[in-house]
């Protein structure tokens, strides 16, 4: 329970801090995503943000990136192997996020 605690307090941080330009590049060069992936995960970024800032960038939280993230690889992954992929991937990504 106290490492499920932990975690918890991390997810709030994320719910209130924007994603910024070079986390998110950095994400998508580390999981390593096809057009079409790529291009349903942008739609998808684009329905769940809070509109955009003063440079056309979208707004929104690394909590819900991180959901649609997660949402792609449980529901858009073509395969068993190829989400077991992806989460790895993902987990890699995460070093992005620490300590900030």
């Amino acid at each position: 329970m106290k490492r499920f605690s932990k975690q918890i307090k991390e997810w709030e941080k994320w719910a209130n801090r924007q994603l910024k330009e070079k986390i998110y590049k950095k994400f998508i060069k580390d999981m390593k995503f096809g057009k079409k992936a790529l291009g349903q995960i942008e739609n998808r970024i684009y329905q769940e943000s809070n509109g955009f800032d003063k440079n056309s960038l979208t707004i929104m939280s690394v909590w819900m990136f991180f959901n649609v993230l997660t949402w792609y690889i449980t529901y858009k992954a073509v395969s068993l192997n190829h989400r077991v992929d992806m989460e790895k991937r993902l987990r890699t990504a995460m070093v992005h996020l620490r300590g900030r």
